[in-house]
């Protein structure tokens, strides 16, 4: 729905699109990396409201201030009961020490604002979310992101990328867990739409 991107260095700027009116108490999912993915609604909501910032390429300290204040744009904005974080790949999964930095520190930042401004905090692996939704835990690297998106479409969201694919599939997720939903049993049983 919203792309942002945020300011290079030397410059903080909220960046998060507020036009948006947020019915306030839905659950606010995260997919956290250079691209975040965003998604947010209520539990009983079909469709959540979902979208992508781009945190910039510059110096790693304005990235992540940059995030800080959007995160809190976002929390104050939308005034969620929760925040569910995509939980970070196990440290054997991450490609270098810059990749593990920023997962750690995304979450950290994260956390906090949701800690300050009284919102519950939980986290999923993405393995987890991909079984009850997807039917399947693992797929093949260049497969998995077409699936997410492919799963988006098929539900009529029309995600600017798999990034905020990834983060409606963390808040689906949750909203089945909380109306006690089952989980799809397999590939077979995953959700057609």
């Amino acid at each position: 729905m919203s792309q942002s991107v945020l300011p290079a260095a030397g410059t903080v700027a909220r960046s998060f699109p507020r036009s948006d009116n947020y019915q306030p108490g839905g659950i606010l999912a995260l997919d956290l990396s250079r691209w975040c993915g965003w998604a947010y609604g209520q539990i009983g909501d079909t469709t959540p409201k979902f979208g992508t910032i781009r945190l910039s390429d510059s110096l790693e300290e304005a990235r992540y201030a940059a995030f800080q204040d959007t995160i809190e744009d976002m929390i104050e904005a939308m005034a969620p009961s929760r925040l569910v974080l995509e939980a970070p790949l196990p440290l054997p999964a991450h490609t270098s020490l810059m990749i593990t930095a920023q997962q750690l520190t995304l979450r950290g930042l994260a956390r906090t604002a949701a800690w300050r401004a009284s919102v519950a905090r939980s986290e999923i692996d993405v393995s987890t979310v991909r079984l009850h939704i997807l039917g399947r835990r693992y797929f093949p690297k260049d497969q998995v992101k077409r699936e997410v998106l492919r799963f988006c479409l098929r539900r009529g969201w029309r995600v600017p990328d798999h990034n905020a694919g990834d983060a409606c599939l963390v808040w689906l997720w949750h909203v089945r867990q909380v109306r006690g939903e089952q989980p799809a049993a397999g590939p077979l049983w995953a959700e057609v739409a």
